[in-house]
């Protein structure tokens, strides 16, 4: 297996184009049965980004990924932001025809972000941690 690595600008642009790809499927997700590969792909992408942008301690690059600006606490920011992108998600679950779960793990708790189209593109809507599920 060769190791790839990638700098934070091209996993940007790596993901911005898989995020335009999946939006175009997900403008459609209600005229189908059942969510796409596509769909979990743009999930996940956005959430990456997301991370990436938190990583960098770029709050005003995040709120692009985000519903709302309140989305992120200021304690989990501050904390993925000082982690310094140690933080990755993972494969998306569905729930609901667009709305996607993408688990993200790293060195603190892990938590769930949970994103779905927007418009024309993914955002993350909230993040529930393990203590919003008990």
């Amino acid at each position: 297996m060769t190791s790839l690595s990638l700098t934070a600008r091209a996993v940007v642009m790596i993901a911005a184009v898989a995020v335009g790809v999946g939006a175009t499927s997900a403008l459609r997700s209600d005229e189908r049965d059942a969510p796409t590969a596509a769909d979990d792909g743009a999930a996940l992408a956005t959430v990456t980004l997301w991370l990436a942008a938190l990583g960098d301690c770029n709050p005003s690059t995040a709120s692009h990924f985000q519903r709302a600006a309140d989305v992120v606490p200021d304690s989990l920011a501050q904390q993925l932001c000082e982690d310094g992108g140690a933080w990755g998600a993972t494969s998306p679950a569905a729930d609901g025809a667009a709305t996607r779960r993408v688990p993200v793990e790293g060195p603190g708790e892990p938590f769930v972000a949970v994103v779905a189209p927007v418009g024309d593109t993914w955002r993350v809507l909230t993040i529930e941690t393990q203590g919003d599920q008990q």
